[in-house]
């Protein structure tokens, strides 16, 4: 979940950026990215940072022509 730079000392995004890593390896590891699921499983307080990881993984697969 910290890896990437997601780190309180490397970066003042960190938080999104360990929400945006969550969000992927759960889309990994169970294939689905539903908001609701991944808020209550991982006890996720911010839905908009649960969206944003969402979004990122989605505009990467748009622009890998959705692999």
């Amino acid at each position: 979940m910290h890896e990437n730079g997601a780190q309180p000392s490397d970066s003042n995004d960190w938080l999104i950026e360990a929400v945006a890593n969550l969000v992927e390896l759960h889309s990994e590891y169970h294939g689905d990215l539903e908001k609701n699921e991944i808020l209550s499983r991982y006890n996720v307080t911010s839905g908009e940072l649960v969206e944003y990881g969402i979004q990122q993984i989605n505009a990467s697969a748009d622009q890998d022509g959705g692999l």
